[in-house]
């Protein structure tokens, strides 16, 4: 229980809330959130990590109308490419 509760006070102590919009940032001031999107709009949602729109689990941008978009490490890629790439990353492992 107390390790939810300090996970849940690491990342709202960096959250910054725009209107409607809430953004995530590390301790060096990059957008980041280790679980869950980055940065919440009423229209989408955007996972990053250091400051580049990534996600290895799924797409990395989920809009509202139901469109995705598949990035790694700051980079956009067709969803065929992330697949492969995702692949390749997992077999090495």
């Amino acid at each position: 229980m107390i390790i939810k509760l300090l996970k849940k006070f690491l990342e709202t102590s960096n959250k910054k809330i725009f209107g409607s919009v809430s953004i995530y940032y590390d301790k060096n001031n990059k957008i980041h959130r280790k679980y869950g999107p980055a940065v919440k709009t009423p229209f989408k949602k955007e996972w990053w990590y250091k400051g580049h729109k990534h996600r290895f689990n799924g797409p990395g941008v989920e809009h509202n109308n139901g469109e995705v978009e598949w990035w790694l490490y700051g980079r956009r890629y067709t969803k065929s490419e992330y697949d492969i790439l995702i692949y390749r990353v997992q077999s090495i492992k």
